[in-house]
């Protein structure tokens, strides 16, 4: 069980356990997702530690961390541009109060999605309704969307980027599969990466740039879909298209079987889609789904 935190936009808990053992699953789930306790003294153990902790370091440290937040600054204004790593400033005013504010303008029915994968839907609307039916239905309130700008931003380090906005984000659903089977077309990674031998050899950064200039040390694809925009570009063959889409399924269908893979690498984007794309902002409930 964990608490995952997407880069923007999304939280999401996350339970695995055998399907026998699902109505104990959502049972503590969702207790962990209503009834948190912050204890003051906990609260504050954990500003402490938060300020200079050892994840902050790592991630000031990751040189793929900062080009993310970079890009986001430099491509957008308003809450897409705000940093990824919180000041310490802010996690210094951080206390239980602002902490039980926040789960009680968030956590309600119109945010919230239930998503299970390989139980069976209507079993699992039946233990979840009674554990959930009282959420408060308060409609969502029209938020400010950002604005793609395309600036530039430079820094010490050699690292460029070359990013298009794409319109629409989620909004435009067939837009951003694309991207996804986009990304998987064009690969790319670092001179070393996990996952053993031949990974990404077909995706044409490896096989015509990695491979042919031993002097770069990364070259990759990104892509970011939000509710309304995007950012990303390349080109692609009918050849190299097929396997593109045939790797993104095979990619999908891997990440079901790893252990908290599923709903944090692939289902976590998909449930702001819902939210916030199908329903209208004042739709009042919660929604279920499973696959």
């Amino acid at each position: 069980m964990s608490l995952h935190l997407p880069p923007r936009e999304q939280m999401g808990y996350t339970y695995d356990a055998l399907k026998t053992y699902m109505p104990e699953m959502v049972e503590v789930l969702i207790d962990c997702v209503r009834n948190p306790a912050f204890l003051d003294w906990e609260v504050n153990e954990q500003v402490a530690s938060e300020g200079e902790g050892r994840d902050r370091r790592s991630c000031k440290q990751s040189s793929g961390f900062a080009f993310r937040g970079s890009f986001h600054s430099a491509g957008y204004s308003g809450a897409l541009a705000n940093p990824l790593i919180a000041p310490e400033s802010a996690i210094n005013r951080l206390n239980s109060s602002i902490l039980e504010e926040f789960i009680a303008e968030n956590y309600t029915a119109s945010r919230i999605v239930l998503a299970a994968s390989g139980v069976d839907h209507d079993e699992l609307v039946s233990i979840a309704e009674p554990l959930l039916s009282d959420l408060p239905k308060v409609a969502r309130i029209d938020e400010p969307k950002s604005v793609y700008t395309g600036v530039s931003d430079f820094q010490q380090k050699t690292h460029l980027a070359v990013a298009f906005e794409v319109p629409g984000g989620w909004l435009k659903e067939k837009d951003a599969m694309t991207l996804t089977v986009l990304q998987m077309l064009v690969g790319g990674g670092g001179s070393f990466s996990a996952g053993g031998p031949g990974k990404g050899m077909y995706s044409r950064l490896y096989r015509r740039v990695l491979n042919e200039f031993q002097q770069i040390e990364s070259f990759s694809a990104f892509n970011s879909v939000y509710n309304n925009t995007g950012i990303f570009g390349i080109h692609a063959t009918t050849v190299e298209l097929d396997r593109a889409k045939a790797s993104t399924k095979s990619a999908v269908l891997m990440n079901l079987g790893i252990k908290n893979g599923s709903i944090r690498r692939y289902w976590a984007p998909d449930l702001d889609l819902w939210l916030e794309v199908f329903l209208p902002p004042e739709h009042p409930d919660l929604i279920v789904v499973s696959t």
